[in-house]
This record gives structure tokens, sequence and C-alpha cells, in this order.
């Protein structure tokens, strides 16, 4: 008797809509070749979301014989080297222009030298409404340093003004790195704006050249002191603000949510010492359905028991709580930093009727001493820093350590308090040593292996590294990416620092130093098949990467350098 495929009981558009939860290569791994039926829903379907970042090597031929261009809607293509090749193969496959359906396109760190190409092409895609480019991650040939870098830079923020004048204004969602490239360019159907960086200038005039915004994510970067913001919208829903460089007074928030009657939904990161007042917010928040905040202030001992958040506009009719920790003011459980550092002094004052909600989105905790009044512990620790010397009994008294994926420890010896690992750290995975690696410490340790650590994050004495490294090699053994926090003297320092890792897959290095002809002695290195890129980092710091691959594994290695002007 045939079997019975319960897929082929559903309706079409219903098993099309299942489809909408899942990205390309997820829905044809998992759904190719279950049944006729099937498979005629696959073609049919129209509404694929393609992420090249996400698919290996081995899956894209099988999306590629599967899939047309037309029933595309997301892209995103990216250069980072895991998977570089991935976008380069499937443009050289497919045109821009054949997807016709294509809504949506995101660029991750993409190559300097397919910028004109891809972005030449934009305005082909006529159902285009939503574009995600971050400038400041372009990836650089290394040679092109060499070659007047900043008249380069400019010639490519002239382009990218050129082609964004023509395709923006038809966008509904805008994501770039900053406000520079949206100028005076009228944008009258953006409804969604993101931007990481933005001037004073510019964000308010956003509000002028896009007047059906209704959402927009904003960080606010300011050079000069002023008196007030001056922004108007009848549109504005959703509204993310961080303020950095800058302490403003809660008169300044004040005369910018006036003026936006409409806004919803509000969320706030900032400086400033007026801003713990919960009867002002009170009446600037009473049409809001939610509002959440984290400010950096100082509060007295007056204020500590934030009275003025305890009304029942707060507690009972919002339900929304809050709580102060090392000078930090903000509202829980949806602002509570993902991540805290604790001392013996630290202490919670909260509103909230349970003191769990602090330790909701808590994954990282940085502990510079146990404290002295100890009022929580934390169960979803997922990074844990210890800067101080504690006992392993004192640990579990504050932590669930069974959920620690990475491990910050002082020195490699404080990794015996944990043994067995497999036992006391089941899930961990990275380590990171903060301390300079000596040859005493690797003594101590050299009959020890670790097998569960893969990521490994080191500095070491110098004068001792092919000695430390060897016994390192041993130590951990399956290692598949390490990074280093060392001078680099030569090439040959990175063949020493990687060699007998029979796993290492990637390398960070991070320098002050820069040696010398590093693109001619990396070409002539024959164990380094090379693809060489950087990035800007921010003021001189510079990321280089090093792609080598070879017929059994590739190795990426990316040297951070700064350079002394």
């Amino acid at each position: 008797m045939p079997r019975v495929c319960l897929f082929d009981l559903l309706p079409v558009e219903l098993l099309q809509m299942l489809f909408n939860y899942f990205l390309a290569h997820e829905i044809f791994l998992s759904f190719s070749d279950i049944s006729d039926y099937v498979n005629d829903a696959l073609r049919s379907y129209f509404k694929y979301q393609l992420d090249l970042k996400s698919i290996e090597k081995s899956q894209l031929n099988f999306v590629y014989h599967r899939i047309r261009p037309e029933q595309i809607i997301s892209l995103t293509l990216s250069h980072d080297n895991d998977v570089s090749h991935l976008s380069i193969d499937f443009l050289s496959v497919f045109r821009l222009e054949q997807f016709i359906r294509l809504r949506s396109i995101t660029f991750i760190d993409i190559k300097y030298e397919f910028i004109e190409p891809i972005f030449n092409d934009l305005h082909k895609l006529l159902e285009l409404s939503s574009l995600s480019f971050d400038i400041e991650k372009i990836k650089y040939k290394y040679e092109i340093f060499n070659i007047n870098f900043p008249t380069k830079f400019n010639r490519l923020n002239s382009f990218l003004s050129n082609v964004f004048t023509q395709i923006l204004p038809q966008l509904t969602c805008i994501h770039l790195n900053n406000g520079n490239l949206l100028k005076s360019i009228s944008l009258p159907y953006l409804h969604h704006l993101i931007l990481k960086k933005c001037s004073l200038d510019q964000f308010e005039a956003i509000f002028q050249y896009a007047p059906q915004l209704k959402s927009l994510d904003v960080c606010l970067r300011f050079e000069n002191q002023f008196s007030q913001i001056i922004i108007s919208s009848s549109q504005l829903i959703r509204f993310s603000l961080t303020i950095e460089n800058y302490s403003i007074s809660m008169n300044q928030l004040k005369q910018m949510l006036l003026n936006l009657p409409y806004l919803k939904h509000f969320e706030v990161n900032a400086n400033g010492r007026n801003l713990a007042d919960g009867q002002q917010w009170q009446i600037l928040t009473r049409d809001l359905i939610t509002f959440n905040f984290k400010f950096n202030t100082d509060l007295d001992r007056n204020e500590l028991d934030l009275h003025s958040f305890r009304t029942p506009y707060w507690l009972e009719e919002k339900c929304w709580f809050v709580a102060y920790q090392n000078n930090c003011l903000f509202s829980v459980p949806r602002i509570v930093s993902t991540h805290v550092i604790i001392s013996s002094s630290t202490y919670v004052y909260t509103t909230a009727p349970d003191i769990t909600y602090i330790n909701e989105n808590i994954k990282k905790l940085i502990v510079k001493a146990i404290p002295i009044q100890n009022q929580i512990r934390y169960t979803d620790i997922e990074i844990l820093n210890l800067q101080c010397s504690i006992s392993y009994e004192e640990l579990m008294f504050i932590i669930d350590l069974r959920q620690v994926k990475h491990l910050f420890i002082l020195s490699l010896d404080d990794l015996l308090k944990f043994i067995p690992l497999e036992q006391v750290l089941p899930c961990i995975s990275k380590l990171t040593i903060l301390n300079d690696l000596t040859m005493n410490m690797i003594k101590q340790m050299r009959y020890y292996q670790f097998e569960q650590i893969h990521e490994l994050d080191i500095s070491l004495s110098y004068e001792n590294k092919n000695y430390i490294m060897k016994e390192i090699v041993y130590i951990f053994p399956f290692i598949k990416q390490i990074s280093y926090r060392n001078y680099i003297h030569s090439i040959q320092d990175i063949v020493h620092f990687i060699y007998g890792f029979r796993h290492l897959r990637s390398t960070y290095f991070y320098t002050y130093l820069i040696f010398p002809n590093i693109e001619r002695n990396i070409y002539l290195n024959r164990k380094f098949p090379i693809d060489i890129t950087w990035q800007l980092l921010e003021d001189n710091d510079f990321l280089y990467h090093i792609f080598s691959s070879s017929n059994c594994k590739s190795i990426k290695i990316s040297v951070r350098l700064t350079f002394t002007m």
C-alpha cells in the first residue's frame, strides 16, 4: 500500500503559509521531494527569502537547481570571508534585473569592487521597497589603501549619493549606517528608518523629507550644545532613540515628545541628571502603549526609594516597573541590560514586585567582587567574566554555571576550579584568559586537556612564545578559532601561532605594530594562498582579513592594526 504524505492533505495555500516562516534553503532542505504535490507547491511559491550568509556551500547548488530569481522577494548578500564565494557565485549565475519580485535587499560586509556593479543595477528592481546597507563595513582589497584611499572613499560616497537619489524615493524601509547619504532626498513613501549614526541637523531634516514615517530607530551624536530638538510628525507611531556624547535634559525631551501626538511606542537610552522624574514622565507618557528607557544618571539618597515611580499610574494602570543599579535607571524587564557588572557594593533598587524581574534578560555577568548584600541568583548567564579571585563555592551561590558558554578568567590555572569541566560547565566552548600566559602557568597545566574548548582568546609572553604555543596545542586540542592579543613582528609569527592546531578555521590578531611589506610577504608565503581585504573600524583602527584556502581546509586570519599618526 503506497505511503500517504500528510502534507498532501493540506490546501496549497496553507502549505505555502508554512513556508513563510523559513528561509529558502531551509524550505528546500526540509520539503523537497517529499511528494509530487509538495514539489508543485515549491515551484508555485513566490515568496522565498534567500540569505547567503546563513547558507552552507554544500547547500548552494541544491538551492540553485530548485529556485528561480522571480520567486525571491528577499535577498541577503554577504562577503564575509566564510561565505563570500557564495555571493560571488550567485551573482555570476543570476543578473540582478531577473529578480522582478524582489522587495528587500540586504548587504553585509560587501567588497569594494562589487559596490558599483551591484548598485548600478538597483534601479532595475521595480518592486524593491527595503534596503539595508552599512558603508562603514565595506571590505577593501589591501592594495587600495596604497592608492589614495581618501579619494577612493570620496568617489564612493559621490557614487552612492547619485544611486540613492534615484532609488530611495521608492522605498518604504531603509537601514543605513548614517544620515549623510540621505541628505536632501525626498522620501514620500518611507515608513521605517534605522540610522546607526545621525547628527541633529540630519535628524530634524528626516521629518521634513519623510512625511509618512511611522517607525524610527536612530542614534544621535551631538557635536555642539543645543537648546531644543525641532521636529514634528503626525504619523510617527514607534520611536527608538539613543543619544550619545551629550547630557540631555528632561525639558529637551519634553519639547520633542509634545510634537509627536500619535506616538504609541517610545524607547530612549540617554544620559542626563534630571531624567529620574516619574511625575514628569507620567504626564508625557499617558497616551503611550509601551515606554522603555535606560538613563545613565546619579540619584541622591532621597531618590533611591524611586518614590515618583511608585504611584498607581506606574504600578497599576501601566504596570511599568523601574530599577536603579550602578548609576543607571532603567525599565524592567524590557531594558534590563543584557550584561551587568557586580562588585562588593552592588545593590538593586526597584519598584518591581519581584527581584527576579531584573534577572530575566541578563546574559553576560562581569564579577569584580561578590556583593556584600547579594539579592539575585543569576540563572541564564552565557558569558561569565571573572575579574577577581573567587572560589567555586562563592560562584555557585550567585550563578547557575550550567548555562555558561564563554568564560573569562584571570589566569590559566583558574580553570582548575571548574574541574571536571564537562560537569561543572557543560555548555562551555569559549575561553578568554585575561592575563598573559607565562611559562609557569603552562607548567602547572601541561598534563591537563580541555576538549570542550573550541574558541580561545589569549595573550602570551613573547620571549617564550614557541614553548607556550606548543603546550597550548596539547592543552586545547580541538581549537577552531583562536584570538591573540600580541605584538606581531613578522609573518613568521603568524605561522608559529597557528601551527599545530588541526581543527583551526579562523584566527584573530590584535596589535599596535604593523609588520612591513604585509602584502608581499604573505603572497610569497606558500602556506597562505591569499585574499586580503580590510575594513576601516574607527579613527586609525583597521581590520585586515587574510583568507587562505586549499583543497583540505580554509583558514581565516584577521589582524586588527592601529596606525600611529
